[in-house]
């Protein structure tokens, strides 16, 4: 530092002519610094504002001679010195130490395939990064720890064995956090050596430290910062205590490749043991794992840690998130079966919500105030919304480079940014942001830098790209990549999911293979699970694959490799597959896929404006609306349905894979036609001026009350919210019970039962009241009054504590009139 008479030292940059390495007793004293306190003055030192260089009168010259001399200086160089002398010739005086090929910057996947591919050719190539940090975020705060974490909560909970003894796991011990982190420090260990072991033999040189650019005219030159570190306490993040130059390096080419952090509100108190982000999680600061967690942000983050923690023993977690849908990027299928899965160990989700504010209570608990008025409370908080780019410390400017509000940099198609000679590939540059693509982007990048020609084309990328298209075409005409999330259970997904190929119009079939079919499923334990494949009905072409289940990770592999050669349902038909393998879905999956497809002259008579309409409607996909098409012109005579054709429907109505189940007993057709229930249906539904139903309101009758049934027509518990919550709110309210009770027990005025003894026999006779123990029958032909209807709804709210003002989730409240696998529905169209 130099003082210049002001309250405190002036920030400024050593630069040594050559860097030695650090003696073994100088890295240990590094180390040890890290728990120091910061300088008083640490936020003008981390400043970027700040620039490399700062000067004083004469700085320049002394530090020209210092440097021919070998020894070190500290100096600053604004645009100008006190004497009009520009920063370009004082920075033309500096003698780099070493000139290489290429640099890059950061050693994570994206980094270190740059690296070696480049390396194998024979070029000079150095990587700069911190010591501690040797591959990159992957390593040490991303991928690896985060799947090492669930694995151990996996192994510690036993939740794998869980199936084995009636669904009964016990833990293999009682364990805490740092029994977690034990093995995630091991794993992290190995990885870094291995990381830099591989780096090391291919020739590559590891430089220790912070790189950031110089202001160069050819900009091609960086310095290189140690790293004397340490961590606050106020958000027990590590910061560089000084700038301090070891070395000046120059290339011909450099790659970006130094990853993210997660993002922070500013009115959030983060203090890393109550309210933490995912880092922090890794580092050690939470003591405890949480007993009630609220995790804000359903992302991929924010549900992986979710999952795991809701397995442990004793565990809430409360996940909020402002979205209509969770993990919006996946198949809502396999969406849907997740929520479903995590809710069964006491996950809560708040979707459609906004945090207003956060603050610790005076006995440590955390305090959440959401928007809507809600509050929730809970002894942990995990931010998990966003992640920024690390490229606030590299000085882009200085290159004419500049990152966007999220800290990532715009590349064309070759991962080229508007610097010609300058490339940046992984999470630096946005989605897909997975250590798989990331590895794959930098070995790219080094291939396009060998064999491209600098064009400095540049191609604003989307700000929020979700679209797989978008990445195929950056990375390689034609290539598909697998998404994997690492909840419990984890999901994978490679390929167009329904809600994408239905919104661009595209026909297609699906092909679905349970675990409990497999017979490897069953020695699992009968694990949950489930693969889908999605082809097109006419060519057999693979469009998408979706799993959801042990090992679904894994085993999307196969499809990955079928869609990139282009093939089709045909070749899981007529592949093998090792016996008893969870890879034997496949061949399932194409089995029942190949059963439904449709004859090429079985077409549907509706334009393609109808179908868009109805779609709108009823978010049928284009091969259903088809479907119900057919049928309902096979039920009415004329164009339009009658009140009488409709009352006249069987009992079940088969409408291709469709199953409309119209009463609660189809194998008993006696009795069937005279049930009210149809009379109030046609009641429900909008009629046309002749009193008809319409094909477009016929549509919306059946797609309301069909989701995910059994195949004998048979709605489970675990699919009925979807059919009882009347208004798609994703909720069941008051309301929808009292219009479920009134569709399932007809409506009856209560003189006709009567106040007297008989008439409370006879709504006993006809009801049984719901239990933990005891099944819920409902049967059409029976009849209750609407006072009765409102006597169930209320000990529903009652049994479940919630306010009968608000709505609630179905799982903790609706699930008790539903609770039981023998519960039966009558308004059911399976799929």
């Amino acid at each position: 530092h130099e003082t210049d008479g002001s309250a405190g030292p002036v920030p400024a940059v050593l630069i040594p002519q050559a860097a030695a390495r650090p003696k073994r007793h100088q890295r240990q004293l590094t180390r040890d610094r890290r728990s120091r306190d910061p300088p008083a003055n640490m936020q003008a030192l981390l400043r970027p504002s700040c620039g490399l260089l700062s000067s004083r009168s004469g700085a320049a010259a002394r530090t020209t001679a210092l440097l021919h001399s070998g020894q070190s200086c500290a100096f600053s160089a604004p645009a100008k010195d006190e004497e009009g002398k520009p920063l370009s010739e004082m920075l033309r005086d500096l003698k780099a130490s070493e000139h290489f090929d290429l640099i890059v910057i950061g050693s994570g996947p994206a980094g270190q395939k740059c690296a070696i591919d480049h390396a194998k050719t024979g070029k000079s190539v150095a990587v700069i990064d911190k010591r501690d940090m040797h591959g990159g975020v992957c390593v040490h705060t991303g991928t690896v720890p985060s799947k090492t974490f669930r694995e151990a909560i996996l192994h510690l909970t036993g939740h794998r064995h869980r199936s084995f003894y009636d669904g009964k796991s016990s833990p293999k011990k009682r364990f805490g956090i740092e029994d977690i982190l034990q093995r995630v420090r091991k794993v992290e260990g190995a990885e870094t050596d291995i990381t830099r072991h591989q780096l090391i033999r291919n020739g590559v040189e590891l430089v220790n430290g912070t790189a950031r650019f110089l202001p160069d005219p050819n900009k091609n030159m960086v310095a290189v910062l140690s790293n004397d570190s340490y961590e606050t306490a106020t958000d027990g993040r590590r910061h560089t205590r000084a700038d301090i130059c070891k070395r000046v390096l120059t290339a011909d080419k450099f790659l970006i490749a130094v990853g993210t952090h997660p993002a922070r509100r500013a009115d959030i108190p983060f203090d890393g043991e109550t309210i933490f982000d995912s880092d922090q999680i890794l580092w050690g600061q939470v003591k405890t794992v949480p007993k009630r967690l609220i995790v804000v942000g359903a992302g991929v983050i924010g549900m992986e840690y979710a999952s795991m923690i809701s397995i442990i023993p004793g565990s809430e977690v409360t996940v909020i998130d402002g979205r209509k849908e969770i993990l919006d990027m996946a198949d809502r299928e396999v969406a849907e079966a997740l929520c479903y899965s995590m809710r069964q160990t006491g996950t809560r989700f708040f979707v459609e919500e906004s945090i207003k504010s956060v603050e610790k209570s005076e006995t440590g608990e955390v305090i959440v105030h959401l928007n809507s008025g809600k509050t929730i409370v809970g002894d942990g908080l995990l931010y998990t919304l966003g992640r920024q780019g690390n490229t606030e410390g590299l000085n882009l400017g200085a290159v004419g480079l500049e990152a966007d509000k999220r800290g990532l940099i715009k590349v064309d198609n070759n991962f080229q940014t508007a610097v010609p000679h300058i490339y940046a590939a992984g999470d630096c540059i946005g989605f897909p942001a997975l250590a798989s693509t990331s590895m794959e982007q930098g070995r790219l990048a080094s291939v396009y830098m060998r064999t491209s020609k600098p064009t400095n084309k540049h191609k604003e990328a989307p700000e929020e790209s979700t679209d797989p298209q978008y990445m195929r075409t950056r990375m390689r005409s034609g290539d598909l990549f697998p998404f994997g999330i690492y909840t419990v259970p984890e999901i994978s997904m490679v390929g167009k999911n329904e809600q994408q190929l239905t919104k661009e119009n595209i026909p297609y079939e699906v092909g679905v293979a349970r675990y409990e079919e497999l017979a490897k499923g069953q020695m699992l334990g009968g694990v949950p699970g489930f693969l889908k494949i999605i082809f097109c009905p006419k060519t057999l072409h693979v469009l998408g694959v979706h799993a959801i289940g042990e090992g679904a990770t894994e085993i999307i592999h196969i499809g990955q490799v079928v869609m990139s050669t282009g093939g089709t349902l045909e070749y899981f038909r007529n592949a093998v597959f090792n016996y008893p393998t969870l890879a034997e879905a496949y061949r399932v999956a194409a089995l029942h896929g190949l059963s439904k497809r449709q004859p090429e002259h079985d077409t549907c008579d509706l334009t393609a404006e109808q179908i868009e309409e109805i779609r709108m409607i009823t978010a049928m996909t284009v091969t259903e609306i088809c479907r119900v098409r057919r049928k309902y012109k096979t039920l009415v005579k004329h164009e339009e349905m009658t009140r009488d054709e409709f009352e006249s429907l069987p009992g079940t109505v088969r409408i291709d894979k469709l199953l409309l189940v119209l009463s609660v007993c189809p194998d008993h057709s006696e009795g069937i036609q005279a049930s009210p229930l149809k009379a109030r249906l046609f009641q429900t539904l909008e009629l046309t001026d002749t009193g008809c139903v319409a094909f477009a309101e016929f549509a919306r009758f059946i797609a309301m009350f069909s989701y995910n049934t059994a195949p004998d027509g048979k709605l489970k518990g675990k699919q009925s919210f979807k059919i009882h919550d009347f208004d798609g709110d994703g909720k069941i309210s008051r309301e929808d019970l009292r219009t479920y009770a009134d569709l399932v027990l007809p409506k009856i005025l209560d003189q006709e039962l009567g106040d007297t003894d008989e008439g409370a026999q006879q709504r006993q006779e006809v009801w049984m009241m719901p239990s933990k123990t005891s099944p819920c029958r409902c049967y059409v032909n029976w009849c209750i009054s609407r006072q009765f209807i409102d006597q169930i709804v209320t000990r529903v709210m009652e049994e479940s504590a919630s306010d009968p003002a608000q709505e609630f989730l179905v799982y903790e409240d609706f699930a008790k009139v539903i609770q039981s696998t023998d519960f039966e529905s009558h308004l059911v169209i399976p799929f």
